[in-house]
């Protein structure tokens, strides 16, 4: 019960001539405290629901698939750095599986990842390899 609720519940029984009043003033109060009651619980419930299937939308588009992490690697060589417009290529790419900022935030983590680890990837000449490779590697 709010606080303005209980000032009203008290003025009125301080203003009831006749007892059989303060049972229904009293009466009416629980009642109405009770459906507050519940409202609040399901309106809680609904919030909760609600920030449960967000999450797992949120998990589920966070998850990459070997699929879609070569769909990144597809796009990053065709559309290299300096390419305008670069990340909307990739994603228009990638058929749109995945957000804008997901792809750019993805790339960023390969890239953080491959230079923090320092991984060598070479490919077949000895060469430094493609991005492609880098993902392969994150992904083992």
């Amino acid at each position: 019960m709010k606080k303005e609720d209980a000032d009203f519940f008290i003025q009125r029984l301080e203003n009831i001539d006749n007892p059989k009043n303060a049972k229904k003033i009293f009466e009416d109060a629980r009642q109405d405290f009770s459906q507050s009651k519940e409202k609040q619980k399901s309106v809680k419930q609904a919030q909760q629901q609600k920030e449960q299937e967000e999450q797992k939308e949120n998990k589920d588009k966070d998850d990459w698939t070997m699929d879609e992490l070569s769909l990144l690697a597809k796009g990053l060589q065709k559309f290299p750095a300096g390419t305008k417009q670069r990340w909307e290529c990739i994603h228009n790419y990638m058929q749109q599986v995945k957000t804008l900022d997901q792809i750019m935030s993805k790339a960023k983590d390969i890239s953080k990842k491959t230079a923090k680890n320092q991984i060598d990837v070479k490919n077949k000449d000895g060469e430094p390899g493609s991005i492609k490779a880098q993902i392969q590697q994150e992904v083992k």
